[in-house]
């Protein structure tokens, strides 16, 4: 199926491909290696939380956060080149 079907598609059957979806890593994750850079970089960030030298920010703010940014860039007139 192409994008333009799915998008076509009854919001119910969209919103179920969409499940199907998210759902795929789910069933295929276990067969994948996270790569060691990964791990890494997972492992230090986590490190940098637990030592007070990094902080989480929960995903609502994260997304409020991001919605501003991109009110406030659509406010500002474009750069004149």
């Amino acid at each position: 199926m192409h994008l333009s079907e799915l998008v076509s598609l009854p919001l119910a059957e969209r919103l179920e491909a969409m499940e199907a979806v998210w759902a795929s890593p789910d069933r295929t994750a276990a067969n994948q290696a996270v790569p060691a850079w990964h791990e890494s970089l997972v492992l230090q960030r986590l490190e940098a939380v637990r030592d007070g030298s990094d902080t989480v920010t929960e995903i609502a703010e994260s997304f409020a956060r991001i919605g501003e940014r991109i009110a406030s860039a659509e406010r500002k007139p474009p750069a004149q080149e």
